[in-house]
C-alpha cells in the first residue's frame, strides 16, 4: 500500500495502475521530473488539493493497487500462444520479451535478460519486468489475424 509521504515516481513506477487516479485528482505531472523528486503529499499541494483531497486520492489509489493485486496473471489465447511460440522458434532464441510501447505493449525474442527484469514460464520463457507484468494482470493476450497483431483484453 501507498502513503502521501511516498515519492510520486516511484509510486507511478512500482502500481502503474494508480495513475488514472492521480490524474483525476489533478496530477497530471506525474510522469513529470519533478515526480523524481517530491511526495505524493507535496505533489498535491503543488495543485492545491487540501488534506481531505489527499486522503481520499490515497484511499482511491490504496483500494485500486487492492484490486490489482487480487487480479490473475496475464494469459494467452491459444492463437496467440501459438504465435508467439512460432516467433521464439523462428529467431532461436531463449525468450519472448514483453515491453511496453505508446500506452500498450509489443513482443520481441531475445537471448538477453536486462537486470530488471524476470523470468516467467508460460510454456515458453518470457522475460519481463515487474510494472509490465503488473499493467497486464487480468488480462488476455490475442492475436488478430487480419491485423497481423497482438491485442489485449480484460478478464472479467
Amino acid at each position: 500500500m501507498i502513503d502521501k509521504k511516498d515519492n510520486l515516481k516511484e509510486v507511478v513506477d512500482n502500481f502503474p495502475e494508480v495513475s488514472p487516479i492521480l490524474v483525476k485528482f489533478g496530477l497530471h505531472c506525474a510522469s513529470c521530473h519533478v515526480s523524481a523528486m517530491e511526495s505524493i503529499e507535496d505533489g498535491c499541494k503543488a495543485h492545491s488539493l487540501n488534506a481531505k483531497e489527499i486522503d481520499n486520492l490515497i484511499k482511491e489509489a490504496n483500494e485500486q493497487i487492492k484490486k490489482f493485486d487480487s487480479l490473475p496473471d496475464f494469459d494467452f489465447t491459444k492463437k496467440a500462444f501459438s504465435k508467439l511460440k512460432q516467433k521464439l522458434n523462428e529467431s532461436n532464441n531463449k525468450y519472448i520479451r514483453i515491453f511496453p510501447i505508446f500506452g500498450g505493449f509489443d513482443f520481441n525474442t531475445t537471448n538477453k535478460k536486462f537486470s530488471d527484469e524476470i523470468i516467467l514460464e508460460k510454456g515458453f520463457k518470457i522475460v519481463i519486468n515487474e510494472k509490465v507484468r503488473r499493467f497486464l494482470k487480468g488480462v488476455k493476450i490475442d492475436f488478430d489475424e487480419k491485423q497481423n497483431d497482438f491485442s489485449a483484453k480484460r478478464i472479467d
